[in-house]
């Protein structure tokens, strides 16, 4: 049973569509001509068709529950007039199923209680399926979710781009190869910080002139100047000023103010006080100041001013290092320990000058050595990854993902076991429902080939000529013909005395629909198919079956549909909703005709009560559907007239789309009050005074007058407007065709026009 239909984006169906809950055994539809019956009916007509026949306009429609292997649909609408009676002379013959051979009925009852027994169990098999893949669907997103949680700790990572943002499975499925990796897993601040070095800060190239032979030659130095240090250099202890200078420890000074002796005159610069002596003084100096004295002294100041230098050049390295690359501060801690360094020694040499009779020492840079060959290994490891960004991207991409899966791991393991066992539950499963439906087929067949025993096409177009009989059309019939050679008998329609050739074309409109329908009640009874559709149950769909027919026809088959429709029985009350007919699955109903609706649903006949209605409207080209539930109460064709035209008054503003159908309308409502108030019997006509109050040449003017002529005119009375009056309205505002509309209604019957639309002529 069809039990849902979702119809867009097919001819007045938007792209928004509908939604129609169809899970009763008898579906009714009302709506007027072009409100979208017809496109439901078409489509459900179109589910039957293999998919290279199917059309490209229903491909945004579906429906559910439809089973092809167990269920057939039946159309009876205008394409299958044309199909059986247009485009050919003969139809199929249908094969009754009567029951004739007590034993063969007896063998397809008990085969048709296995086909049962079997069709249930396969539900229940398809159902188990459908249950363990929905959960299956369900485990599968719960570990999407955790993955991607896992993901999401790296949502700060802005200029890394891990891949499948937007699809979760699709990021689990990308990630489960890392589940083998045996490579070491980083932690996640270790992660973190790898992304700040290579996407947050920016690796650069970092120049670099750091070099360890030198520094290592440099450090080979100190020796002779710590010796140098480390000996008590002292003048020559022989002169009577030796033991001062000593004991005033200012032999530096003294040294450097030996040169302003020739400058300062017959005033010492030492004491500022006239000399007793000046040549003895200055030879007392030199004689003090020996040249041992000044080789060691002057040793010490060369390679002390050498030292310095390359020490002050490394800290210029530092110095340029530090501003771009300065990994856990490392370089500035450096730096500031080199100037320590040097600040020292300088403080040192100078001590040693002041008093080159004390004893100094320095600090060994190889002290710091360790430190500046981890700087130069980390500038060169920067420099060699500045070259190889790209790939050591990809390299942290990659270990994020082994991060992540090494982090959900156990999840992922847990929900592949599941997974494991479940795929063993379904494809035994599915072993089942292959042989299920296996076997059910060749029940199937087998209830086929009884039937070939019981079946006869004679039956159903005996059925056709007594109806036609009955109901008085007797100026055609339809026979049988038989094929001994195909042994497929087919129908046709005669009249007496002519050819067979085109005897439908020849038919009125009404003998037309009618010879076609009993055909269809035939094949609803029936099957034209014994191989394939004998066994299967019947969705029965009728699109408009009665238009311009008699009441005594219409009458005719709204008892045939009520046949198809019977229930069961009474007792129990389930019986109520199901068909007699237990080749009758469910029944579609649509039509615009407002009798025809009301007889065929009237609920005190014995049909089917699992029932549903739903009333097709269409408002401004876009078809909608309104669910009545059992209510089957409608307003009667006037009233609905009316109604259709307050609310097309209310929400139509300008679109022109609508004036032929509102006009129309207007004029069947028109043309029914005249009637009912007996102004069409009496012959009277119109009083063109309903156009006084427009102005002559005026849009109103020009549709009021449409609107007269046609009444007026008798045979325009039941015929839509020719192209005259087309032509007058077409083109015009809504609101002009509404204003005439009233106007003419103030000249027949204001009040009726004021109840009707709850508007008052003075609004």
């Amino acid at each position: 049973m069809i039990t849902q239909l979702v119809i867009k984006n097919v001819a007045s169906y938007d792209s928004t569509g509908v939604d129609i809950d169809t899970n009763k055994k008898i579906n009714f539809f009302f709506g007027y001509n072009g409100s979208g019956k017809s496109t439901i009916a078409r489509f459900l007509h179109d589910v039957t068709l293999p998919a290279t026949e199917k059309a490209p306009e229903f491909n945004d429609c579906s429906q559910t529950g439809f089973d092809p292997a167990a269920q057939t649909i039946l159309v009876y609408n205008e394409e299958f007039r044309n199909e059986n009676f247009i485009s050919k002379d003969e139809q199929r013959g249908i094969f009754s199923l009567n029951k004739t051979n007590e034993e063969v009925d007896k063998q397809i009852i008990i085969l048709n209680d296995e086909i049962r027994i079997l069709r249930n169990l396969r539900t229940g098999a398809t159902a188990r399926e459908d249950k363990l893949r929905q959960l299956q669907e369900r485990k599968q997103r719960a570990l999407e979710e955790i993955v991607f949680s896992k993901r999401n700790q790296f949502s700060s990572c802005r200029n890394a781009t891990l891949p499948y943002g937007s699809s979760k499975k699709s990021f689990l499925a990308h990630i489960r190869p890392f589940l083998k990796s045996t490579e070491p897993i980083k932690t996640l601040p270790e992660l973190l910080q790898e992304y700040n070095r290579l996407y947050a800060n920016g690796l650069k190239q970092i120049p670099t002139n750091i070099d360890i032979d030198a520094l290592k030659a440099l450090v080979g130095k100190e020796p002779e100047i710590s010796s140098l240090l480390d000996e008590v250099i002292v003048g020559n202890k022989d002169v009577d000023i030796a033991k001062l200078i000593d004991q005033l420890q200012i032999s530096t000074w003294v040294e450097n103010g030996l040169a302003y002796m020739e400058q300062s005159g017959d005033v010492c610069p030492f004491c500022q006080q006239p000399f007793a002596d000046k040549n003895a003084l200055k030879h007392k100096f030199e004689q003090f100041f020996d040249k041992s004295y000044k080789e060691k002294m002057e040793t010490l100041r060369t390679k002390a001013g050498v030292y310095y230098k390359e020490l002050q050049s490394l800290l210029s390295v530092l110095d340029s290092i530090v501003k771009v690359f300065n990994p856990a501060n490392k370089v500035s801690s450096a730096v500031s320990e080199i100037k320590d360094l040097c600040d020292n020694f300088v403080k040192t040499i100078n001590e040693k000058k002041d008093r080159p009779n004390e004893k100094k020492s320095i600090r060994s840079l190889s002290d710091l050595l360790p430190k500046i060959e981890e700087i130069k290994a980390f500038v060169d490891k920067n420099n060699r990854d500045f070259a190889n960004i790209a790939n050591l991207q990809r390299g942290w991409i990659n270990d994020v993902q082994k991060y992540i899966v090494e982090e959900c791991r156990a999840d992922i393991e847990r929900f592949d076991r599941w997974a494991e066992k479940c795929g063993c539950v379904l494809l035994e499963n599915g072993f089942t429902q292959t042989s299920l439906e296996e076997h059910e087929a060749y029940l199937r067949h087998q209830t086929d080939e009884l039937r070939k025993k019981t079946v006869n096409t004679t039956d159903a177009v005996n059925n056709i000529k007594k109806i036609l009989k009955n109901v008085g059309f007797d100026n055609f019939e339809i026979k049988e013909k038989k094929d001994d050679t195909t042994a497929a008998p087919t129908y046709y329609l005669k009249r007496n005395g002519t050819s067979p050739a085109n005897v439908y074309k020849s038919l009125s409109e009404g003998e037309k629909t009618f010879i076609s329908f009993l055909y269809f009640h035939q094949l609803c009874l029936g099957t034209d198919d014994i191989e394939h559709s004998a066994s299967k149950k019947k969705i029965i769909v009728i699109d408009d079956p009665v238009s311009s027919l008699d009441s005594k026809v219409m009458f005719v088959i709204t008892t045939l549909i009520h046949q198809l429709a019977r229930y069961k029985g009474k007792a129990p009350k389930s019986d109520m909703q199901e068909f007699l007919n237990p080749n009758v699955e469910q029944i579609f109903i649509f039509t615009h005709n407002f009798y025809f609706y009301k007889e065929v649903s009237f609920n005190r006949r014995p049909i089917n009560k699992s029932q549903t209605h739903h009333i097709i409207e269409k408002t401004n080209a876009v078809s909608h559907i309104s669910y009545t539930g059992n209510d089957c109460t409608l307003k009667n064709d006037y009233s609905m007239m009316w109604e259709n035209l307050k609310k097309a008054k209310a929400s139509i503003g300008e679109d022109k789309s609508q004036n032929v159908m509102l006009a129309n309308t207007m004029r069947r409502v028109i043309d029914s009050y005249l009637d009912f108030v007996g102004i069409k019997k009496t012959g009277t006509t119109i009083t063109w005074s309903a156009i006084d109050s427009f102005e002559e040449g005026s849009p109103e003017y020009i549709v009021e007058s449409a609107f007269i002529s046609i009444i007026n005119d008798e045979s325009h009375g039941l015929a839509a407007m020719d192209d005259m009056y087309y032509d007058s309205i077409v083109k015009q505002k809504p609101e002009v065709i509404f204003n005439a509309f009233k106007a003419l209604f103030k000249e027949i019957g204001q009040s009726h026009y004021e109840y009707m639309m709850d508007e008052s002529f003075e609004d």
